[in-house]
């Protein structure tokens, strides 16, 4: 009789073990974080592994020249009712900037994405659309601009000022105040000057609430 009572214990705790397990494969799903990329080329391909590597687990792509991907970029206000978020991943910095401000229009949300390698100080300011790739670092009241790219490696020091849509790539620095301006591209292993050779009042970025590390 204790046995049959103790077997059926058993049985129940397991019945009501899959039931819970079954429900958190539901709320996986349900709650997802899902990514509509637009550029499937290199960029983009940087991008979403670094959205994977930050929870995405739904990533995917409208490119123009690309037939294997879910659609092109024309086409971009029809994923409204399967993605609440957008993410440029295009390495032209002007034509990157023009479709960000078109999907945040269409009423897509702009991520950032920052990698969890990378390090972004907590009082550094980074704002909608950019990604912080591999072992970047952006150090202490530095500011980044929407939609720029911070390639693996690159090192934003402390109090620098990035504008919109610049591209630090791989490798470079941008010194201790120094300041680069919109659609600038510094190329891998470039330096950018700091405090000595900056204009103050040249650059402006807009306000933005701190954002670090998911």
């Amino acid at each position: 009789m204790r046995f049959a009572i103790e077997y059926c214990q058993s049985e129940w705790l397991a019945v009501l073990f899959m039931g819970f397990r079954h429900l958190q494969g539901r709320n996986r799903r349900t709650f997802m974080k899902k990514l509509l990329i637009l550029g499937a080329g290199g960029h983009g391909q940087v991008v979403a592994e670094t959205a994977a590597a930050c929870g995405y687990g739904q990533i995917a792509f409208l490119d123009d020249n690309d037939p294997n991907v879910s659609g092109t970029i024309s086409e971009l206000d029809k994923f409204h009712d399967c993605y609440e978020e957008c993410f440029v991943g295009i390495g032209n910095n002007r034509l990157r900037l023009e479709l960000l401000q078109k999907a945040e229009a269409s009423g897509f949300k702009l991520p950032i994405l920052i990698h969890p390698t990378a390090y972004v100080s907590g009082s550094a300011r980074i704002q909608k659309g950019t990604i912080i790739e591999p072992m970047a670092v952006v150090n202490s009241h530095a500011m980044v601009g929407a939609g720029s790219i911070i390639s693996v490696g690159a090192i934003v020091d402390h109090d620098a000022l990035l504008e919109s849509a610049v591209h630090i790539n791989a490798g470079a620095v941008v010194k201790a105040g120094g300041m680069v301006g919109t659609f600038e591209k510094l190329e891998a292993g470039e330096v950018r000057l700091g405090y000595p050779v900056h204009t103050a009042g040249t650059y402006t970025l807009q306000p933005e609430q701190k954002q670090t590390k998911s």
